[in-house]
Formats: structure tokens, C-alpha cells, sequence
């Protein structure tokens, strides 16, 4: 609550439970945290990726994102790009930085995270895009997931 100084008694009217006194700023009930805000502020999206039902499903619940739910990749794109995340029917569910360039994710799409490094020779992350930088566009997709 924000009142004036100058006004007597307004402390007390407040905490017995007025309401015409001074100016109440609630909380949001939904908020996208300022991390989130910020992957909204990247430049457009360099790349896609197309996902299976049970992928969008999955980042719906705010999961993260692994190589197994990924059906398609396209656009070249580099580790650590923000890129356009699509449902089968080319609907935009999500925006997310991931983890691999777009070679890689090719290579690893439809596959298990324990076989990263049988196929790109290192250990990376697990995820192709951990939870914290994805964030849902869509209603359909569950809102923004908050951070």
C-alpha cells in the first residue's frame, strides 16, 4: 500500500483492514520471470526444431528439452542460439537456447541422451535445452512457463 505521509491514522486504517485508504498494487498471479523476458528479447530465431506429441506434451508440464522428442531440424543454427520450437503441425510452441548447433541436434534427433557421446565423440549436456531457457509462446502449449 502507498499513502501519504501527511495523512494521520493511515498506517493503523491499513493494517485493521481498510481499503479506501492509499493506493494497493497487487501481485500478478502469472508472471514470465525476467530471465524468460529475456530469451523473448533475442533477436528472431536463427533455427527450428519440430517435435513429436509427446515432446510438446512434455514441455507443456515445464520440462526440459531432450534429443529424443525431436523429429525434424532446419535452418543451421550454432550452441547457444535461441531457435523457433515447432509442433508437428508447424505451429510455434516455444522459443529455447539450446544446448548444440544444428549439426549436432541432426545427428542426435529421436535418440537417447546416453548416446551423446557414442555419436559427437564428447560429453555434453544431457538436454538439448534445459527448462530454464525454453519459454512457451502458445496457449496451446501451457502459457509461459515461469522460471
Amino acid at each position: 500500500v502507498i499513502h501519504s505521509a501527511q495523512e494521520p491514522g493511515a498506517v493503523a486504517a491499513v493494517l485493521g483492514g481498510a481499503c479506501d485508504v492509499g493506493t494497493r498494487i497487487l501481485p500478478q498471479p502469472s508472471s514470465v520471470a525476467s530471465h524468460k523476458r529475456w530469451l523473448l528479447a533475442l533477436p528472431p530465431a536463427s533455427g527450428t526444431l519440430t517435435l513429436d506429441a509427446g515432446a510438446c506434451k512434455a514441455l507443456a508440464r515445464g520440462n526440459s528439452l531432450f534429443f529424443a522428442g525431436v523429429s525434424a531440424v532446419t535452418h543451421p543454427f550454432c550452441e547457444r542460439d535461441a531457435v523457433r520450437v515447432l509442433d508437428s503441425a508447424g505451429r510455434e510452441l516455444a522459443r529455447a537456447v539450446v544446448n548444440y548447433g544444428s549439426e549436432a541436434c541432426a545427428a542426435l534427433a529421436g535418440r537417447q541422451s546416453r548416446e551423446i557421446f557414442d555419436e559427437l565423440k564428447y560429453h555434453g549436456p544431457d538436454e538439448l535445452a534445459h527448462r530454464r531457457n525454453i519459454v512457451l509462446l502458445t496457449a496451446a502449449a501451457g502459457e509461459a512457463v515461469k522460471g
